[in-house]
């Protein structure tokens, strides 16, 4: 029995779920929760699984009350060491101290970014400007070590760049600038937004969007992306229960290039 806990529902949450699922195959009996970021109905899930599953699959992201991104809190670290370690796999964020021998399959965020946008600087120079699209306050917030890295990659290549909010409706377009998106809402805002302007994606403006799916491959003649292997995770949580092993595994993450840079 496995209780798989993400903190959202999204493409790329269930990606890793049915991967999983289809990894695992008859091996195992999988319920799926979801806590929305509210640490509250995590730990209220907790509680109530207490010695009920063979394996825990934890997801940690939560908002603060001011809706910002945290991995932890005491309360968050008490109940999650209250699972015995060799039923425990942290996904996705590996942010969080915890005590004993536990696996691990995770995401880089800081890095993932830095070392993605390194690879794609032959294109990057062509570009003025750096905006990274960053929400600040979102239903369900994303890690600041995104902007971290980031920040880190502009400063090293001495690169104008700016973090905003959001894609705004009346936002001025300039040619030159490159924009890096993360909540869907703000690729369709923009890419919408260049239409009107009558600019040209990839050679007036450039685009890079987080999370790699199909859509994304044939719109605008293709969407360059910063993606994790989804799929990989779902197979290495699978193969962690499989094997009893409780390794600690960073998922490869990548630049995807397409038209829009």
């Amino acid at each position: 029995n496995v209780l798989f806990l993400t903190n959202k529902m999204s493409t790329y949450k269930m990606k890793i779920y049915n991967s999983f699922i289809n990894s695992i195959g008859g091996n195992a009996h999988t319920e799926l929760f979801i806590y929305h970021c509210n640490e509250s109905l995590f730990l209220n899930l907790l509680e109530k699984s207490q010695g009920a599953y063979d394996y825990y699959l934890v997801m940690p992201h939560f908002k603060s009350t001011q809706l910002k991104h945290r991995s932890y809190s005491e309360a968050i670290i008490q109940g999650i060491n209250s699972i015995p370690k060799g039923k425990l796999i942290i996904m996705d964020n590996n942010k969080i101290v915890l005590k004993g021998d536990y696996g691990e399959v995770y995401q880089d965020f800081e890095n993932d970014i830095y070392h993605a946008l390194n690879k794609g600087m032959g294109k990057i120079v062509g570009y003025k400007k750096l905006l990274l699209v960053y929400p600040e306050k979102a239903e369900y917030p994303y890690p600041k070590r995104i902007v971290f890295g980031f920040r880190k990659f502009c400063a090293e290549h001495g690169i104008d760049f700016e973090i905003i909010d959001e894609i705004y409706d009346d936002i001025i377009l300039k040619k030159g600038d490159l924009f890096i998106t993360i909540e869907e809402s703000d690729l369709v805002s923009l890419v919408k937004q260049v239409r009107e302007d009558n600019l040209e994606v990839g050679k007036d403006i450039g685009i890079i969007s987080y999370n790699d799916t199909l859509l994304k491959e044939i719109v605008e003649g293709g969407i360059t992306t910063i993606s994790t292997d989804f799929k990989m995770m779902g197979t290495q949580l699978a193969q962690m229960i499989t094997n009893k092993e409780t390794n600690k595994i960073e998922n490869p993450s990548d630049l995807i290039l397409r038209k829009s840079l």
